[in-house]
C-alpha cells in the first residue's frame, strides 16, 4: 500500500502544472441489505489527460456503521480504496488496491466475515 500511494504521490509530481485537471467527488449513504449495518462512501477523484489518454487517480473510504433503528450507533470496519484508471476512448486499463481494517475488535465481526485486502488489474470496454 505504501509504495502504491509514493508511486501515485510521484506521478502527481511529474504532471506538468500547466496540464488542465479536475477534481471531483462523492458521498453516498447506504443501508447493507443482509445485516443492520449502514455505510457512508467517499471517494475524490482527479483526472487529466496524458497525450491521448485520459486518466483518473482515485481514492477514497468507506465506513460501515452498525445500526439500531436508522441511526448509525457504532463503526465496525473501514475500507480504503485507492488507484488508477487509463482510458483510451472506450477502452481501459484499472489498478486498483483496497484495505480494510476494524475499527472494533476482530471477534466482533465475526459474523460480517470482511477480512480481504487486495490488488486487482482489469481492462474493459466502455459501452
Amino acid at each position: 500500500m505504501n509504495k502504491m500511494i509514493i508511486i501515485l504521490a510521484v506521478g502527481l509530481l511529474l504532471i506538468p502544472v500547466s496540464a488542465i485537471a479536475e477534481m471531483h467527488g462523492s458521498l453516498e449513504l447506504g443501508q447493507d441489505i443482509k445485516w443492520p449495518l449502514t455505510f457512508v462512501d467517499i471517494e475524490l477523484n482527479y483526472s487529466f489527460d496524458i497525450w491521448i489518454f485520459e486518466t483518473s487517480i482515485f481514492g477514497g473510504v468507506i465506513t460501515y456503521f452498525d445500526t439500531e433503528g436508522i441511526m448509525p450507533v457504532a463503526m465496525k470496519r473501514s475500507i480504503y480504496p485507492i488507484g488508477c484508471l487509463v482510458q483510451y476512448e472506450n477502452f481501459y486499463f484499472k489498478i486498483k488496491h483496497f484495505c480494510n481494517h476494524p475499527t472494533i475488535s476482530p471477534k466482533a465481526l465475526e459474523k460480517y466475515l470482511w477480512t480481504m485486502s487486495g490488488t486487482t488489474v482489469s481492462i474493459g470496454i466502455e459501452f
